[in-house]
């Protein structure tokens, strides 16, 4: 703290000598942990059968917002999220459905990278449209809908499975 003081002071009044503060510091300080954290954490939540629907839902929600982001979408091979997240695709629970689905589209909106990976995954296309076609569950529909014009945009590999 006595660190972090003194370089604040230092910073304020002009006198910074080029360095930045400890980020290990900052985080500790603040207690917030970086994306690929809460990324992290969100997985274990979802891979734990003891999880409550509620928690699996708050993991989805974190997840969804973080894989907006480019570099963060890029880290669900790295991090092991793709079969964690396509998994719930079969979920009996509609709303962990709609949440993957969300995810994959999140993901992969005007994403190069992350379509390709998705790609990869045999048959993917196939359990979104049939997903999608299911009208008695209407968001889970349209999240896959979603998901589905997302993931064609720009990849060649499944647009031409149309």
């Amino acid at each position: 703290m006595e660190k972090l003081l003194k370089w604040s002071l230092n910073a304020s009044n002009g006198q910074a000598d080029g360095t930045t503060p400890d980020p290990e510091l900052i985080a500790q300080l603040f207690g917030s942990p970086d994306d690929t954290e809460i990324m992290k954490r969100a997985g274990i939540v979802l891979q734990n059968e003891s999880s409550s629907l509620e928690e699996k839902e708050a993991a989805f929600d974190d997840l969804q917002m973080l894989v907006e982001q480019v570099d963060n979408a890029n880290n669900m091979v790295p991090l092991g999220l793709w079969p964690v997240v396509l998994q719930y695709l079969d979920a009996t629970e509609a709303s962990l459905r709609r949440y993957a689905a969300w995810v994959v589209a999140s993901a992969v909106q005007n994403n190069d990278k992350a379509q390709e990976e998705l790609a990869k995954y045999e048959e993917i296309m196939k359990r979104l449209l049939v997903l999608a076609a299911d009208l008695k569950e209407t968001d889970v529909s349209r999240m896959c809908l979603l998901a589905i014009s997302s993931l064609i945009g720009n990849c060649e590999s499944e647009y031409s499975l149309f």
